[in-house]
């Protein structure tokens, strides 16, 4: 059952062991297998069929596919037709006696959508990848473990969540993302709807459009960086997704009534006894 193959998924281990991104036009000859490695599939732009093993399957935009070692795979995608998408090697593996852990054995091939993962994050763990830092190196399998979880921590539900359950996935995406950039387009993306429809629903549930929300969130940040650290309003801004300390300034100073440097030498005075 799905629900006791979710369950198995988190108690698993993860090594990742390569991502790259290819882009092309066309059928693809496929990939190489490895015998010993899973594969994970992430298409940002598809459109045809691959081939799995032998079976075919309809391929588009937005579909990850979960790969057992040894697969044989062929993407079959028309000329016209843009193929971008993630291949990711990696090895897992699952607790035994004695505090051992042995190969993990998941059965395969596993589809999911990627309408809840953020493709700048798998760029970020692809870049960290291939820098050649241990420590790098690191951060990249620690964005692989989180990406392992968004992908298949539903993967029990046999139908994609209602729009109030997609708005408040994108909430939470937006209270952990907020640094990054964030389009109204890509939440909507994220919840499967257009972009209008998308920010019309938000609205009418929260009293304020997506961006709106998004700017309080750095707001919120920017106020306890504020407080707690002696960065300039630059360093700051940058930090918490504003890329204009200018325009930083005049969304403080519009949502808290000050100005950023008022607002820090007021938090900051000591209270007189």
């Amino acid at each position: 059952m799905m629900d006791d193959f979710a369950s198995r998924l988190a108690a698993y281990m993860y090594k990742l062991e390569d991502v790259r991104r290819v882009t092309a036009g066309g059928d693809r000859p496929g990939r190489d297998a490895s015998a010993s490695m899973y594969g994970l599939l992430l298409f940002k732009e598809a459109k045809g069929e691959i081939s799995i093993g032998g079976q075919s399957r309809p391929l588009r935009r937005g579909k990850a596919i979960l790969l057992p070692p040894g697969a044989a795979v062929r993407l079959f995608v028309r000329p016209e037709e843009r193929l971008d998408y993630y291949d990711v090697r990696f090895l897992a593996l699952q607790p035994a006696q004695d505090g051992h852990y042995v190969p993990a054995q998941l059965e395969g091939p596993v589809e999911c959508e990627t309408a809840y993962v953020a493709f700048d994050r798998i760029e970020e763990m692809e870049r960290n990848r291939r820098s050649g830092d241990a420590w790098d190196d690191m951060k990249a399998n620690i964005l692989f473990q989180e990406l392992v979880a968004d992908l298949f921590r539903d993967a029990g539900r046999e139908r994609m969540p209602d729009l109030g359950q997609a708005i408040q996935r994108t909430l939470e995406y937006m209270e952990r993302h907020y640094p990054h950039v964030i389009t109204r387009e890509k939440l909507a993306d994220m919840a499967g709807v257009s972009a209008d429809y998308y920010s019309k629903a938000f609205k009418k549930r929260l009293n304020k459009s997506p961006i709106e929300y998004l700017t309080d969130i750095r707001i919120k940040q920017a106020k306890r960086l504020l407080a707690q650290s002696g960065e300039s309003l630059r360093t700051i801004a940058q930090r918490v997704g504003f890329s204009d300390e200018f325009y930083f300034s005049r969304k403080f100073k519009a949502e808290i009534g000050c100005s950023p440097k008022a607002y820090a030498k007021q938090i900051r005075k000591p209270s007189r006894g």
